[in-house]
């Protein structure tokens, strides 16, 4: 079993989980009082997907942040390492 895989999986549906939460309660009674107020359904539909479509693009963007400068490391630790060795190796020859 991968765990690494596992965990990143189980923080993508974290995050979307949480994410729906947040839209939903932050979103959900401010759109429910415009509706109340007379608006009109159109308006307030197309206010709520602006607002949720920010929100998932901006947590989408974190996700894709946060994989890069994971990757980066993995990158420079391995550029390091590398370097040690080729260090040890002109020692020794």
């Amino acid at each position: 079993m991968d765990w690494k895989r596992i965990s990143n999986r189980m923080d993508i549906i974290g995050c979307a989980v949480a994410s729906a939460l947040v839209v939903f309660y932050v979103f959900a009674v401010p759109m429910l009082y415009l509706l109340m107020s007379g608006i009109g359904i159109l308006y307030t539909v197309m206010v709520f997907l602006m607002v949720t479509g920010m929100v998932s693009l901006y947590i989408g963007t974190f996700m894709f942040l946060r994989n890069q400068t994971a990757k980066f490391d993995r990158v420079m630790e391995r550029r390091q390492r590398h370097k040690k060795v080729m260090k040890g190796q002109r020692t020794l020859g």
